[in-house]
Order: C-alpha cells, then structure tokens, then sequence
C-alpha cells in the first residue's frame, strides 16, 4: 500500500491495531496522547501532531457511521445513537419516543 498522505498512514495504523482502535472507539484514550504515539511510531515529525489528530477524529466518526449503518441493517429499524458524556442524540431520540407516545 502506498501511504502518501498523513491521514493515510494513521489510518492504516488504526486498521492494523485492534487494541488501540477499539480503545479510541470506547473513548478511553487521549486524542492528542495518541497522536504523539503514532506521529512517533510512524516516524513523523512533531509539526504533524495537529495532522495527525485530525486524522484520527475523521477516523473516529468514519468508524462510528459505519457501526451505526451496520447495527440499523442489523436490526432494520432506525437507531438513534446517543452520547450521554457529549449530550448528543438526545434530542432525536426524546422526539421519536414521544412521537410513538403519541400513536
């Protein structure tokens, strides 16, 4: 694979670590903590941290979209994913619930 772009390489790097990965998608590891381990195994200067954790973030939400698309065609209804820490999705959901409330 030809990894060009820093946003390439650190996505390979998280494809081929399940620990980490897993660890980033639970939200029980540091952005920019990760960052630095992977700027430093991937043998990138210190002037790609900011890179580096932007890439990581477009990682996190690719990796989530996919995991939400694969659960709603798991389950075949609609999923509202929520994040009580970031109190995201709440809205959406409450909306729904009270919407069925009211059939």
């Amino acid at each position: 694979m030809t990894q060009n772009s820093i946003s390439d390489r650190v996505s390979y790097f998280l494809d081929n670590d399940f620990a980490i990965r897993r660890c980033l998608l639970k939200n029980i590891i540091s952005l920019r903590a990760l960052s630095r381990y992977i700027i430093h195994k991937l043998g990138l200067k210190e002037k790609n941290l900011e890179a580096a954790t932007s890439a990581i973030r477009r990682y996190k939400k690719t990796e989530k979209d996919e995991a939400d698309k694969n659960l709603r065609k798991l389950l075949r209804k609609k999923v509202y994913p929520i994040s009580g820490l970031a109190g995201e999705g709440l809205d959406e959901l409450l909306e729904a619930v009270w919407k069925k409330l009211k059939k």
